[in-house]
């Protein structure tokens, strides 16, 4: 503010306005047609000082200013106001929320494609690769089984891809655990996954499980679901992959 009555002034007549948020904009309304006042008395010849004081006697006594922009600006119209304009902002936020999941993951879907798989050189070389070209639907998912490799320790290898639907109620949790699927051999007997390589967000992961415990004469690995945990019980698959005689 130019002067400092001026400042008095507006800190006076805005002690009566209750709705404070609203202060801030009437101040700047007020200093602005004070300054305004002030220009066109220096227009008609006034000196500054006669001016200054000419905006005070005239733009009307702080008390009963302030009275009347508080009824303009009515407390609790204006709390209620500052509390729907909150609603809202909160509101499109939940609603985009969503529209914006979809688009992130989206992007680290496509990422995942464009990584793809990693190679598992560390557990030797490979002695062989079996391919399973199955696809399952199911709770949400779309399970593309892609092959099997074995390699030289004896330890398998499973890739398959994992397509979510991201607008499901099921799409949330992955097919990436014992607890999921489970991996047999020809006497049914459960084999122990012990490492896991995977891409962990997005609309579609990629999904390595290194297996051991087969015997040397495996002839075939068998992959079932039975529900995630105690959930979506009566969901079931089988799928039954062949080795060759090696």
């Amino acid at each position: 503010m130019r002067f400092k009555e001026w400042d008095d002034y507006l800190n006076s007549m805005l002690k009566h306005v209750k709705f404070t948020p609203d202060r801030k904009k009437i101040r700047q309304e007020f200093g602005e047609h004070m300054e305004d006042m002030f220009d066109d008395y220096i227009s008609d010849g006034m000196s500054e000082e006669d001016a200054k004081n000419s905006v005070l006697e005239n733009i009307g006594d702080a008390e009963d200013i302030g009275k009347m922009m508080n009824k303009a600006h009515n407390a609790l119209i204006g709390w209620i106001w500052a509390g729907v304009k909150v609603l809202l902002v909160v509101t499109i936020i939940i609603s985009l929320s969503p529209v914006l999941d979809l688009v992130q993951q989206t992007g680290l879907g496509i990422m995942n494609m464009i990584h793809g798989y990693h190679e598992n050189d560390y557990y030797g070389d490979e002695v062989y690769k079996v391919d399973i070209d199955q696809t399952v639907e199911i709770d949400g998912h779309r399970l593309v089984f892609d092959d099997l490799k074995k390699y030289e320790n004896g330890t398998f290898v499973l890739r398959y891809r994992d397509f979510r639907n991201p607008f499901s109620s099921s799409g949330g949790y992955c097919f990436d655990n014992s607890e999921t699927l489970v991996y047999s051999d020809n006497d049914s007997m459960m084999s122990p996954v012990f490492v896991k390589d995977l891409g962990n967000a997005g609309f579609v992961n990629y999904f390595q499980v290194a297996i051991a415990g087969f015997d040397e004469d495996v002839s075939s690995i068998f992959i079932e679901y039975n529900g995630n945990r105690n959930l979506y019980k009566g969901r079931h698959f089988l799928i039954e992959v062949d080795l060759p005689d090696r």
